[in-house]
């Protein structure tokens, strides 16, 4: 039950992140918002359950810091939207000050353990 409250969470904080930072003059921004929330959420949460406890905090965080630059530009492409590097830059931004509360979140509340 532990794992599905932490990416509730996870998920909860990629929408409002992508939600706030992808704004865009179109139909289209929230369902792009809620798409890329749920593919982050997911292909990080598994980074986390596999680089974290091996590796530290420092290289999860460089991990999903590339991995949501390279999806985000990767899924706006697929979506064909207009890419927004500023929308882009701070949407990454704000995930990554995410990513490193949560990694603490993660280790100090020992919720990656058996």
């Amino acid at each position: 039950m532990r794992h599905v409250n932490t990416l509730c969470l996870k998920l909860a904080a990629y929408i409002l992140i992508f939600a706030l930072a992808l704004p865009a003059a179109g139909h289209r921004a929230f369902p792009q918002s809620l798409m890329m929330a749920a593919v982050h959420t997911l292909v990080l949460w598994l980074g986390d359950l596999i680089v974290l406890p091996r590796y530290g905090r420092t290289t999860a965080l460089a991990g999903d810091a590339a991995a949501l630059v390279l999806g985000s530009l990767l899924m706006l492409r697929a979506m064909g939207a207009a890419l927004r590097f500023g929308g882009l830059l701070a949407a990454v931004g704000m995930a990554v000050l995410f990513e490193a509360w949560f990694h603490y979140h993660l280790t100090e509340n020992r919720l990656l353990e058996g």
